[in-house]
């Protein structure tokens, strides 16, 4: 057996082993090298390449223009820790404006008109609601839940509260004190009303009947302030939406005390932009019109006024 094996060994052609173990029988005789495997270059990735996308910045968390004031943090009464930008009147003003922005906004939504009643020499707090920009800690406002009349959507009137009531113990007179809100915002000035019915005057701007269980008709009820009312017809809904609430206002307080604003078309701080600003600011020197003594002696109010800038402004 042994014999037959050395046999074998001898006169079978000459075989290279390669790496993998198996053999590899040459084509010729003098082929008896294994010419060695090169190995799979390796490429380096780019740095691109290996870098982590980036997660885009939450929208409320980008400042989408500058306004000018102090920046500081005032707390509610439920332990929430608002970021308020606060600007003094000049010395021949004393009015200041609170600014609510809309749902997923931030304060600088309002740039433009903050600038504008800084021209005017009017003060004003721009606010961060809870959940938003660098009011959004302990918990952003994508968690709250959007039902429920005690959800955080709810509690956003307290954000106003500790607004006006940083100002009260600034000293400034209540009736000097404006709430003006757009969207949500407008939504949470109505809410506020009925704890603050004793300052000047509350703006809603776009403002609907419920935004994630938000109601502002409750607090337009009970209203003993001017206020002024603003939406465009091109959202039909939402327009409807703002002449139910303008009504109810207007047969709570009568004539004189509701502005009611029509624009040709936007919402929120876009059309407050595009055509309000002069509005806005007129009103908040006027809130209410006067009675006007005609010289027949008869007592007229509600007086209108023309529009301005292409906006129809209708007092009631």
């Amino acid at each position: 057996m042994k014999k037959f094996i050395l046999i074998v060994l001898l006169t079978a052609p000459p075989a290279v082993f390669a790496q993998s173990g198996r053999p590899v029988v040459s084509s010729s005789p003098t082929a008896a090298a294994v010419t060695p495997v090169a190995p799979r270059p390796v490429v380096p990735s780019s740095p691109a390449a290996s870098a982590v996308t980036p997660v885009a910045p939450r929208p409320d968390s980008v400042e989408t223009g500058k306004i000018d004031g102090t920046n500081l943090n005032i707390t509610t009464d439920d332990n929430w820790s608002i970021n308020i930008t606060v600007k003094d009147p000049t010395e021949d003003e004393s009015k200041y404006v609170i600014l609510l922005p809309d749902l997923g906004k931030n304060k600088s939504s309002y740039a433009k008109l903050a600038k504008s009643l800084g021209d005017y020499g009017i003060g004003y707090v721009a606010v961060d609601l809870r959940g938003h920009g660098k009011s959004a800690f302990p918990l952003h406002y994508s968690k709250f839940a959007k039902t429920g009349i005690d959800n955080q959507f709810n509690k956003m009137y307290k954000d106003a509260n500790a607004a006006v009531n940083y100002l009260k113990n600034k000293g400034v007179k209540p009736q000097n004190i404006f709430i003006l809100g757009s969207g949500l915002g407008a939504n949470v000035a109505a809410n506020s009303i009925v704890f603050n019915n004793d300052i000047g005057g509350a703006a809603l701007i776009s403002p609907t009947s419920n935004t994630r269980d938000v109601l502002s008709i409750p607090g337009v009820k009970v209203s003993k302030m001017p206020l002024l009312i603003a939406a465009a017809p091109d959202n039909k809904k939402l327009f409807l939406e703002a002449s139910l609430i303008r009504n109810i206002a207007f047969l709570q307080q009568g004539t004189g005390r509701i502005t009611f604003l029509t624009a040709y078309d936007k919402d929120g701080t876009d059309m407050i932009d595009a055509y309000l600003i002069p509005n806005i600011i007129a009103w908040v020197k006027v809130p209410a019109f006067p009675g006007v003594k005609e010289d027949g002696g008869g007592l007229i109010t509600g007086a209108e006024t023309p529009p301005a800038n292409g906006v129809d402004n209708l007092p009631l």
